[in-house]
């Protein structure tokens, strides 16, 4: 595996390699009732923007996965109220 850091081509040689991109590192974002009337926000955690435009509100984060565990914790972190359905 060749990578750029700082201006350097390294060559690494891991034993493993681990993509984790999720199912075809394409976002999925099923379709929920009441989706189209909710007046919030919503993202995928693909582009979610960090916990910052949160600080002070309430927040859902929908899902179990990895994703969902590091932005729920980074939410609380901030002082987010957040809800981890």
């Amino acid at each position: 595996v060749e990578i750029d850091r700082d201006g350097e081509r390294l060559t690494l040689h891991p034993t493993q390699l681990v993509l984790a991109t999720g199912m075809s590192g394409k976002p999925n974002v099923p379709t929920l009732p009441g989706q189209d009337v909710f007046r919030g926000e919503q993202n995928h955690s693909s582009a979610h923007p960090g916990p910052d435009p949160y600080v002070g509100k309430k927040a859902v984060v929908i899902g179990s996965n990895n994703s969902a565990h590091d932005i729920c914790k980074a939410l609380y972190e901030n002082g987010v109220d957040v809800t981890m359905v």
